[in-house]
């Protein structure tokens, strides 16, 4: 996988715990710059993993304007968004 996502930016929703969080530490350990986000803030800052890039952030992506501003801020600090999770 390390092929696919080395140095690109990915958001995966969910994060916090559970298969989001096991998507976000397996992307970012496959060379990926991943944003954590979940509804829980205290969730998405818990995740991590020595050598990873990770960036938290909290986010609903039941709300379209948490999940725009996600996109917006993601793309403020990476210049793109290549995977969506």
């Amino acid at each position: 996988m390390s092929v696919m996502v080395e140095g690109k930016v990915a958001i995966v929703t969910g994060a916090g715990n559970g298969i989001g969080q096991g998507i976000a530490l397996a992307t970012a350990a496959s060379g990926a710059s991943v944003v954590a986000n979940d509804i829980s803030v205290e969730a998405a800052q818990a995740v991590g993993g020595p050598g990873l890039t990770l960036s938290r952030a909290r986010s609903d992506p039941t709300r379209r304007a948490r999940t725009a501003r996600s996109f917006w801020v993601t793309g403020a600090q990476y210049a793109s968004v290549c995977i969506f999770t």
